[in-house]
Parts: structure tokens; C-alpha cells; sequence
């Protein structure tokens, strides 16, 4: 895992053996309704610079309780706003979503210009 240069859309470059992926990194604490709510588009996204750029992996931080936990979701989808409650807590969250992010992204098919 390497920290990306400042100013690139990515938090974080991530490679698993021939594979390498960019991550996006959100934070929040939970709301007065005990919500987590996490916005993968931000200001940044207006600029020339991010505009056309996506980030293979969001990275969710969950700050509670004085814990920090994460869960990883693979970014294939136009969704921008996710609301989770604190049952998706859970021992293994960790391990699990980003399994499950891994999967889900080895499995979109690349597409390659033929021109």
C-alpha cells in the first residue's frame, strides 16, 4: 500500500500481486441518529483533474465508541451517498468487505480499445 501524490483523486494505491487498485479513504462519526453517512463525491470532483477520474475501492472509516473500523466497497456502481447504522459493525468487517470488494472487482470485465 503507498500513499498517493498530493493532489490525485486517489487516497491510496494498493496492489495485490499483478493487481493494483486506487482507494478512496471517508471518515465520519456517527450522526445524533446514531447513521454513518458517507459522500464518495466531494467538491474535488468539479475539477478538470476529477472529474473523469474513479477510484477503484472506497475505503469507509467508522469512528465510535473510541474504535476506528473500516469496511472497503468496490466502487462499480454511480452511487454517491451510503448510509450504514452501527449493526454493520462487525469482528470481521474488515477482512469481509474487502474480500468481497476484491471479488466483486476481479469479476468486471476490462474493456480494451480496439482503436
Amino acid at each position: 500500500m503507498s500513499k498517493c501524490q498530493e493532489k490525485h483523486p486517489a487516497d491510496l494505491m494498493v496492489e495485490f500481486g499483478n493487481a493494483k487498485y486506487t482507494v478512496q479513504v471517508k471518515s465520519r462519526r456517527a450522526t445524533k441518529e446514531k447513521k454513518f453517512v458517507f459522500a464518495s463525491e466531494n467538491s474535488r470532483s468539479m475539477s478538470d483533474t476529477y472529474k473523469n477520474y474513479t477510484c477503484d475501492i472506497l475505503a469507509f472509516v467508522f469512528f465510535y465508541d473510541d474504535q476506528k473500523r473500516i469496511m472497503f466497497k468496490s466502487n462499480t456502481s454511480s452511487q454517491n451517498y451510503f448510509t450504514f447504522d452501527k449493526k454493520v459493525i462487525t469482528d470481521t468487517m474488515e477482512l469481509d468487505s474487502l474480500q468481497e470488494s476484491l471479488d466483486t472487482l476481479s469479476a468486471v470485465p476490462v474493456l480494451n480499445p480496439i482503436i
